[in-house]
């Protein structure tokens, strides 16, 4: 059963020593080497909500666990399809699942940032889930995010045919746009992409200006 991912991360530090064994195959005997970490310098940091994390995922289990296999059906779908929020709101509310409940998170994982899905969220006119991926359409263009720690914000120009570009882009890979394989960087109208930093602000003020929305990033908390 599928259960709600629980939004939150630990730290896990640890120290490793190399170790290993001779192992014989045929008349030869190899060494094969491995890390072990050692259990006393093992050291894991629980983030302050961890509580609240458990007891929201827990209250959501309760709610949706009865769901769980439309659920995985629908992460299965966009494993291989782009799937926009609100064609899985509405086959959601078909299955009886209160229209409260965030779709978005059917491929949400815990490490992911809201702070930048949610920035793009606002400025987008329709949100598609595709993969581990969120693809948000806004007026001056497309833009594919992965909100993880190092991973890249992907831009692209505005289309008039998005079904040719999702048909295009979930037929390519992002080395490959890069590299502009097949002419297909041309054919997406791909811009360029922006690293996700340590300054989220870098980051939001980039976004912003390709959004064509103020550039003011005082409320952003620097995590440098």
């Amino acid at each position: 059963m599928v259960g709600p991912p629980l939004e939150t991360s630990l730290d896990v530090h640890a120290e490793f020593v190399k170790t290993g064994k001779y192992l014989r195959k045929g008349n030869q005997w190899k060494l094969v080497t491995w890390e072990t970490a050692l259990a006393s310098r093992i050291e894991i940091n629980l983030p302050d909500n961890l509580e609240e994390a458990v007891n929201t995922a827990q209250r959501t289990y309760r709610r949706f666990g009865c769901y769980s296999s439309w659920i995985e059906e629908m992460r299965q779908r966009i494993e291989q399809e782009p799937m926009e929020k609100g064609t899985l709101e509405r086959l959601g509310a078909a299955e009886g699942i209160s229209n409260d409940f965030d779709v978005a998170l059917i491929n949400w994982k815990p490490d992911y940032d809201r702070s930048h899905y949610e920035q793009l969220l606002k400025g987008s006119k329709r949100l598609f889930l595709f993969k581990n991926e969120y693809l948000f359409e806004a007026a001056a263009g497309i833009v594919v995010e992965t909100p993880q720690a190092g991973h890249a914000t992907y831009l692209f120009s505005a289309t008039g045919d998005l079904e040719a570009f999702l048909r295009i882009y979930t037929q390519t890979t992002k080395e490959a746009i890069r590299r502009n394989q097949g002419n297909c960087a041309e054919r997406l109208g791909y811009l360029g992409r922006l690293v996700h930093g340590r300054n989220r602000n870098v980051w939001l003020a980039e976004i912003r200006k390709f959004l064509g929305e103020p550039v003011d990033c005082r409320l952003v908390p620097d995590d440098e």
